[in-house]
Order: C-alpha cells, then structure tokens, then sequence
C-alpha cells in the first residue's frame, strides 16, 4: 500500500479531500509519500519524496486523476534504474 500525504494545495488541485487526522501507518519502506505541488515557470509540478529513504520523484501536475498511478509507474521505472531486481519491484 501506498501512503500519500498531500499538502493542502495539492489536495485542492487534485479534487481530493484531504484527512487533517492522518494516522494511515505502514512499515514497508517505500510506502509513505509527501506530496506537494510546485511551481517551475508555468508548469506545475507534483514533488514526492518518500518519508524513509527521502527517494524524490517529480511528475507533471497535469492529469491529476492519474497522479497515484503515475507515482507507481514512476517508481518502478526509478527503482529498475538504481539496479533494483525486478521481482522486489
């Protein structure tokens, strides 16, 4: 399971209520997530960097229904570059 904790504008970007009382706890390693949306120039950007090994990863704000998919995606692709084997992915 993926955590994602989302700042409030983010939140407000993606249309997605956001818990103020969070308390969602996992002990794998790469499931906690904060996210927060940035601005580079004009383009958006959606920053997460992961609570336990501080991983960051940048993807496009754009199609925001998509962003928990995309982070997915994003991180198998991140993880097979570091070398990971594919079965722990």
């Amino acid at each position: 399971m993926i955590i994602l904790r989302c700042t409030q504008k983010l939140a407000k970007r993606l249309k997605q209520p956001i818990d103020a009382l969070d308390t969602l706890q996992s002990e794998a390693r790469l499931s906690e997530w904060t996210c927060q949306l940035v601005q580079f120039g004009r383009a958006q950007i959606i920053f997460c960097i992961n609570h336990q090994t501080r991983l960051t990863i940048l993807l496009p704000a754009a199609q925001g229904k998509t962003f928990p998919a995309r982070l997915r995606i994003a991180l198998g692709e991140v993880l097979r570059g570091l070398g990971v084997d594919k079965e722990l992915i």
